[in-house]
């Protein structure tokens, strides 16, 4: 018989009301039920633009939180179990990658149907989609105010405190600064001057003793073509069906998500593992 503390807690905190299911467990009722067109009668295609764009949602949440995980265990200095986390983001990239397979399906007469119907809606308003590259550890600072333009006060919030917390990139550099190699610190040689240096003995396996780290940065550059990959597709895609019409969100639509398929979380990794492959 279960106890008091062993009976899952409700969304509200309260216990349930009979026996857990698996269409409770899932909140089937509000997950099938989220899927609603913006216009009538609904477009052939509208549900499976929905449906593949809050499945890309929920990916996000869960990369956010193996990102989290990768992070903390390089503040940890254990660099394998992060190594460890990013083979699950890497099936992870790749379902993300193939998921637009969904909407390729769909002609440009197809998506005119429905797509003035979305403006001033955006994919730029994915506040999770901001968190991951600040997660991810984004190079360039960007001001506040960019960073949340066309959020919501909850979503402005969620991605004000993304900004204020340590990336990917920053427990990498913990971790050149923190362990210890070949009976010295790596990270006296690593401030921000060394650090391509450093990177690249690593990268070519000329650094004894980094096994451990060179897998884990190997990772980082597959997590970062990954994404790459996958703006690339969505642009190509963007391309297709909208043409050189502008973004419902006001950007310059195709050249904008062309320009930011170019923009890479390492850059430095790309130097160095284009070269030096893993």
């Amino acid at each position: 018989m279960a106890t008091a503390s062993s009976v899952p807690a409700s969304p509200s905190g309260l216990p349930p009301s009979g026996p857990l299911t698996y269409c409770g467990y899932l909140r089937l009722a509000d997950l099938l039920t989220a899927q609603v067109p913006v216009v009538r009668p609904p477009a052939r295609d509208e549900l499976a633009f929905i449906v593949t764009h809050q499945t890309y949602e929920l990916w996000f949440k869960l990369l956010l939180a193996d990102l989290e995980l990768v992070r903390d265990e390089m503040f940890a200095g254990r660099p394998a179990a992060a190594s460890r986390v990013f083979e699950r983001i890497h099936v992870v990239g790749r379902v993300l990658l193939e998921q637009l397979a969904v909407l390729e399906f769909m002609t440009p007469a197809d998506f005119a149907e429905f797509r003035d119907a979305l403006a001033p809606a955006s994919g730029l308003q994915s506040a999770q989609f901001r968190e991951l590259e600040f997660l991810s550890g984004r190079e360039a600072p960007v001001p506040p105010e960019r960073a949340c333009a066309g959020l919501g006060p909850e979503e402005r919030d969620a991605v004000l405190r993304r900004l204020a917390e340590p990336s990917v990139w920053d427990g990498l550099r913990h971790l050149l600064r923190e362990l210890d190699t070949g009976g010295r610190d790596v990270g006296e040689a690593a401030g921000e001057d060394s650090l391509p240096a450093t990177l690249a003995r690593i990268a070519a396996g000329q650094e004894p003793g980094t096994g451990e780290l060179r897998r884990l940065v190997a990772h980082l550059y597959a997590y970062d073509e990954e994404v790459v990959a996958w703006r690339t597709r969505h642009a190509d895609l963007a391309a297709r069906l909208i043409g050189d019409t502008p973004g419902t969100g006001g950007t310059s639509g195709v050249d904008y998500l062309r320009r930011a398929a170019r923009r890479r979380f390492y850059p430095l990794l790309h130097d160095l593992f284009g070269a030096c492959p893993a």
